[in-house]
């Protein structure tokens, strides 16, 4: 009997212990897919950190599931443009097996639908892994204004004095061109820059969000797939090959899901602030910029009206910080022509 008691003991000891190891590497890989996007690798985690995304990430599953059953969601569906010809193939896929499950013509031949299926998991994990393409969302890789940015830097040295006039109108004509990158990337197949703008571009029109919604209803379309796709390797489990991947599947999810949470159910807002800080004995000032994130060590910020420069500013040389408002740098506070929101923070 005490043996027993021991056993059990024992062994609900271990999956406590399994739940909350799994709970926090939840966090944790949220936590590096975050920080990867953003293009800053230099930033410690602690446990408080990992647990309140790997919360974020089941708020965001829970919250997914209730809007589906509760309240469909098409639009979710609406552009699938940023998974490719995968997501089709998936939907005719599975609304075929689907379709054979409801009318119990379970008896088609191995040959056909062990294939099918396994194109079915090939396809769900292609489509979750198509968010991993964006990275470094803050700094466009092309920018084309080198001698425009040397020409400004220069009158403004003689000038003593940034003209952000100047500078906003090179940040127009360079949205003007990542819109236009956008549409070469789609048709050159260049994941990499289509998936990053297509998420994270500056909105066209007035959008305080940045985006969100459309990086939510990818998200939300992924877990959906994801969870379809369990269905039908569990009602097609008898098969030891399916079993086999069922195992590489639950594997995979372990890390893609928290991953995607990390990216696209972040929220991309900032607090927007200006700062004077000790900087080789002399005083620095710095206004209109975002505070991506602050350690125990540095404050990181970004300052996009001086290039998108991402700079690291020790806390201990930090004299003066003023806060003035959130907002995202995916936003667009204008209707029409594009004009930063943090522009209104400079004095």
């Amino acid at each position: 009997m005490i043996d027993k008691l021991i056993t059990s003991t024992l062994n609900i000891l271990k999956t406590n212990a399994s739940m909350v190891l799994i709970f926090y590497a939840s966090g944790f890989l949220s936590f590096i897919a975050y920080y990867r996007v953003l293009g800053i690798p230099y930033i410690n985690g602690d446990l408080q950190t990992y647990a309140e995304l790997a919360g974020r990430n089941i708020i965001i599953i829970l919250q997914t599931f209730i809007f589906l059953v509760t309240k469909p969601n098409l639009s979710i569906i609406s552009d699938l443009s940023w998974a490719g010809f995968w997501i089709y193939s998936w939907l005719i896929l599975a609304f075929i097996l689907i379709t054979a499950i409801f009318i119990k013509q379970n008896h088609y031949d191995n040959k056909i639908q062990l294939p099918v299926i396994a194109f079915i998991v090939i396809s769900t994990l292609h489509i979750e892994t198509q968010p991993l393409y964006a990275t470094n969302i803050l700094q466009p890789s092309f920018i084309k204004f080198n001698e425009q940015k040397k020409n400004i830097i220069n009158y403004e040295k003689l000038t003593n004095k940034i003209d952000y006039k100047k500078r906003v109108k090179i940040f127009k004509e360079l949205n003007r061109i990542i819109d236009e990158n956008n549409n070469y990337a789609f048709k050159s197949n260049n994941d990499a820059d289509f998936l990053t703008n297509f998420f994270f571009s500056i909105s066209e029109s007035y959008d305080e969000s940045g985006k969100e919604t459309r990086r939510l209803n990818a998200l939300m379309l992924i877990i959906l797939i994801v969870s379809i796709t369990a269905v039908i390797l569990v009602i097609y489990r008898q098969h030891k090959p399916i079993r086999w991947l069922m195992f590489l599947f639950v594997f995979a999810q372990a890390i893609l899901i928290p991953f995607n949470c990390g990216i696209l159910g972040a929220k991309y807002q900032f607090p927007i602030i200006s700062l004077d800080y000790s900087e080789k004995d002399k005083v620095s000032h710095k206004e209109g910029v975002f505070l991506l994130t602050k350690s125990q060590d540095n404050l990181v910020i970004y300052d996009r009206l001086n290039f998108f420069q991402i700079s690291y500013i020790p806390q201990s040389s930090i004299l003066n910080i003023e806060q003035f408002f959130t907002s995202s740098p995916f936003s667009n506070c204008s209707n029409g022509d594009f004009e930063p929101c943090e522009i209104y923070a400079i004095k």
